[in-house]
């Protein structure tokens, strides 16, 4: 079981989510450039991946909500079925501290809900006062530049933590 979702496109190729509570979902691929100089990627098939709270009434608390692994999960299927090129990048919101319980929780999606269509590779990177980031690299398996996506995704990990 899962919610239903709607995509609504625009620049940041967006999905909407209504949970039971009335929470209001923002699930973005924001189109991203973090590969490009490595290994000559398209950066037209490279994104971020955003999870946003648009919408949350008062009275209700952001607690563990079952559908909504299982709905992002299809959204990632309908995102990717666009294109099998596609690369999405996902950087832990550290902003509350809260990065690693973020990481821990997607993590677990990802291993729950993957049918082995996808590939994850992790890392942390440093920020200029060494705060860490969990960072997440997602392609499908048969993506034609498997090799490639791998070398640039090692290539920014190594450039951004040198020398911090």
């Amino acid at each position: 079981m899962a919610y239903n979702f709607e995509f609504i496109g625009g620049v940041n190729n967006s999905y909407t989510i209504v949970t039971s509570s009335d929470v209001v979902y923002e699930i973005k691929f924001k189109p991203s450039t973090y590969l490009v100089e490595y290994e000559n990627l398209d950066d037209n098939s490279i994104f971020e991946f955003v999870i946003e709270v648009i919408y949350r009434p008062e009275n209700v608390a952001l607690t563990l909500d079952k559908l909504l692994a299982p709905t992002i999960n299809e959204i990632f299927k309908d995102f990717y079925n666009l294109n099998n090129d596609y690369v999405t990048i996902y950087i832990c919101d550290s902003s509350d501290g809260k990065q690693f319980v973020r990481k821990r929780k997607f993590d677990y999606w990802f291993s729950e809900f993957n049918d082995y269509t996808f590939v994850k590779f992790d890392d942390i990177i440093l920020d200029a006062n060494k705060n860490s980031f969990p960072i997440s690299f997602i392609l499908k398996r048969n993506n034609p530049n498997f090799v490639k996506i791998f070398k640039a995704f090692t290539a920014v990990i190594t450039d951004n933590n040198q020398d911090k």
